[in-house]
């Protein structure tokens, strides 16, 4: 399964509160953030691969994670 695209420095949210223009499931459905783009994410395929809801499979790379 190949992504469509690599999002690298992917923002993290915090307690649940989203910071920047980031969009998709809470931190509580997919613990390790959410993820930078216009669908929401729908399923987490592992390996840092997740779906959208239209269907588009992103790679995500996480920008490091820093205590607010």
């Amino acid at each position: 399964m190949q992504p469509s695209a690599i999002l690298k420095n992917a923002l993290w949210a915090y307690d649940g509160r989203i910071s920047g223009a980031i969009f998709g499931d809470t931190a509580n459905r997919f613990p390790e953030g959410v993820m930078v783009t216009t669908s929401p994410v729908v399923e987490g395929l592992g390996n840092g691969l997740y779906k959208t809801r239209s269907g588009t499979i992103y790679q995500v790379e996480w920008a490091p994670k820093v205590s607010a």
